[in-house]
């Protein structure tokens, strides 16, 4: 009911004609510089390049790794008739949603098509790849991220400052609440940041307060929800969206399972990584020191977005819950997780 509401908003239908402009000038333009798309084009907001006409000795793994570390985000994929396995594959998929949530029109997507392009030509080269990570971030301030951030009184103190803070994912309404610990009159460049995802569950973030300890000796911490529910909802409203969203059969870690692109988690993915977006915009950020931390399936959300995201220097996960969740998406297969039945 509520993805139905969202499509009959004329901005989502403004914005779902932008991903499919984005998508058609992205491939004309990588068209031109020699890929091969798969089909000859597309249609919709994705499109799958072949490699081999023009790097015929490049591995989509290696194009993978390398455009990931310059800030582009792209995943393997198999090509037709390949002649190379899943985890090496002759190929590449891209999409433009993410990009498009971010404001990004048709001009964009040319130069994106060029920053491709110069990586691999020389996938190896860490200047060329530092190079075209620093342009992306450049470009990348002028999309900004679009949050509020309100000052959480009741959580201040005379050495720390506390916020609210709402962060929005996507142009669909999807967010985040996390709360945000400063050093009482942080200066600018000074603080390294961490980012802490919560353990596994529905519920509020409790006693900010617990880990003022971090804000105290000079970093800036993130402690975020993944479920988009505020954290001042009632402990009674937060049981009552438990018991609906996540029961049983019906638990949010198994949402979605037999497709990894409308994972629930995937959703969660996006929030960890827009939360070190978020940290790094701050002005008082140290410009070198991402660290993220968390315990149960707050450790395993760190350890994917350490894997996600290049930026991140420090990973901190206590005792990491989630296993192979692709698992329970097989018949008679285990994927490991304590409390999730084999179907």
């Amino acid at each position: 009911a509520v993805a139905f509401g969202e499509a009959l908003k004329p901005e989502f239908k403004e914005y779902a004609m932008q991903v499919k402009k984005n998508a058609a000038v992205l491939a004309d333009e990588l068209t031109k510089r020699g890929f091969a798309i798969v089909s000859g084009g597309t249609d919709n907001h994705s499109m799958l390049v072949d490699l081999r006409p023009k790097y015929p000795e490049l591995t989509g793994k290696v194009a993978e790794n390398a455009l990931v570390a310059a800030d582009i985000t792209i995943n393997k994929n198999m090509v037709p008739f390949d002649t190379r396995s899943a985890f090496q594959t002759s190929g590449f998929r891209l999409g433009t949603p993410a990009i498009t949530t971010r404001g990004a029109k048709e001009d964009l997507m040319i130069k994106i098509a060029a920053w491709i392009e110069e990586v691999l030509n020389d996938p190896e080269n860490d200047a060329v790849i530092a190079k075209v990570r620093g342009e992306v971030n450049a470009e990348m301030k002028n999309y900004p991220l679009t949050y509020t951030k309100e000052l959480a009184k009741e959580y201040c103190t005379d050495k720390i400052d506390c916020y609210l803070v709402r962060l929005q994912l996507d142009n669909h309404g999807h967010c985040i609440y996390g709360y945000l610990t400063y050093p009482k009159n942080a200066r600018k460049g000074a603080c390294p940041v961490v980012m802490c995802p919560p353990g596994a569950g529905v519920k509020t973030i409790k006693e900010p307060l617990r880990h003022k300890y971090y804000a105290e000796n000079g970093f800036i911490r993130f402690e975020i929800e993944i479920h988009g529910l505020n954290p001042t909802l009632s402990a009674e409203q937060f049981k009552e969206i438990s018991n609906a969203l996540n029961s049983g059969d019906n638990g949010y870690l198994q949402n979605g399972l037999d497709n990894r692109d409308n994972y629930y988690m995937k959703r969660v993915y996006l929030a960890c990584v827009r939360s070190i977006d978020f940290l790094t915009s701050l002005p008082e950020w140290d410009g070198k020191n991402i660290a993220v931390q968390g315990g149960s399936q707050g450790g395993a959300l760190s350890i994917i977005t350490a894997g996600l995201d290049p930026r991140v220097t420090l990973c901190v996960a206590n005792h990491p819950a989630l296993s192979d969740m692709a698992g329970y998406a097989e018949e008679g297969r285990a994927g490991g997780y304590s409390t999730i039945p084999i179907r």
